[in-house]
């Protein structure tokens, strides 16, 4: 009888057509190339009845050859597992994460190490490994009990601060696990996609064009607003409640979801927007000289405390910044 881990390595190596070294497996795992190598020895007697082999080289790595991993489908290993099982640490912490987000009481690691077909060692491993990210953002905590398992807590404007970070955090090299997993948690397949392009549709009425990845990362955080609502998570207060109006289409929205808005969420979407790289926009980039002109205020108004003694009437009252 094989374990979760030891499924997750057949796993990996199937889904391999060529050998793999040991510490890329092990490190998908988050495990030691020690553990691997036990864990392998005892796979092999497992399979011996069934004269399935893995093959080793201390130059090549490990391989299943490709008859016995046709062998092994068809025996049902890759039906056992989870759709989408993540084969990397980042992706395992990627779905521990949208677990927590989805879950208001604690999950045990036991749970979460046979969701995804590892150890409990391992989804320790990358508990702590999330409590960096966590930490980050003031006002979130990832409680941590030994009985109890694992929960995310905070008030609801800070949860948001964290879905955002979570996407920027993994979005360069896990877009697409990103997606996968949104839509694996919220079962809603194809709203992402309208969300997409009524934003798109909506911004170019305006004339401002938002760069793919960070369109990509807007339309997540926005959908992802829309399901915490969805879960009864209403904004109790916002982190600043100053913002531009822009004529974002929140009607759209409210008919896709079938959710009002209220002035808090409609503020909480502006102040995600606003960070967003943009190609071309005059609302922005009066936005953004304002800030500078901001910083460029505070910097001199600084500098003139540390001169007056030496240039009395040096420098002017304001300082206007003017991009060239």
């Amino acid at each position: 009888m094989l374990t979760n881990r030891q499924k997750s390595i057949l796993l990996y190596l199937i889904s391999h057509n060529k050998p793999v070294f040991g510490k890329e497996i092990a490190a998908s795992l988050g495990i030691s190339t020690r553990t691997l190598r036990t864990e392998i020895r005892a796979i092999d007697d497992s399979l011996k009845q069934c004269q399935i082999v893995i093959h080793t080289s201390p130059r090549s790595g490990y391989w299943i050859t490709e008859s016995d991993r046709a062998r092994l489908t068809q025996m049902g290993l890759e039906s056992s597992a989870p759709d989408g099982l993540p084969a990397l640490a980042e992706e395992r912490e990627i779905y521990i994460y949208f677990r927590l987000l989805t879950c208001d009481d604690y999950i045990t690691m036991d749970t979460l190490a046979n969701e995804l077909y590892t150890s409990k060692t391992t989804i320790s491993k990358d508990v702590h490994s999330m409590l960096d990210l966590v930490g980050a953002i003031d006002g979130v905590s990832l409680k941590i009990s030994p009985k109890k398992g694992i929960r995310l807590q905070g008030e609801e404007p800070y949860i948001r601060k964290l879905i955002s970070g979570i996407l920027l955090y993994y979005q360069m090299q896990f877009m697409e696990y990103l997606h996968k997993t949104i839509n694996h948690f919220y079962l809603q397949h194809g709203m992402l996609d309208k969300l997409y392009y009524i934003l798109v549709n909506a911004l170019l009425a305006q004339n401002l064009v938002i760069t793919g990845p960070s369109m990509q990362l807007l339309t997540m955080e926005y959908f992802l607003f829309f399901q915490r609502k969805q879960s009864h998570h209403e904004l109790t207060l916002n982190l600043d409640l100053e913002y531009k109006t822009l004529d974002l289409p929140f009607d759209e929205m409210e008919e896709l979801f079938g959710l009002p808005l209220s002035e808090k969420d409609r503020i909480c979407m502006f102040q995600q927007l606003r960070y967003k790289r943009f190609l071309h926009s005059s609302i922005m980039q009066e936005f953004q000289n304002q800030q500078m002109n901001e910083i460029a205020n505070r910097f001199f108004s600084i500098f003139r405390k540390h001169t007056v003694l030496i240039f009395p009437t040096a420098l002017p009252s304001g300082i206007i910044f003017s991009p060239c």
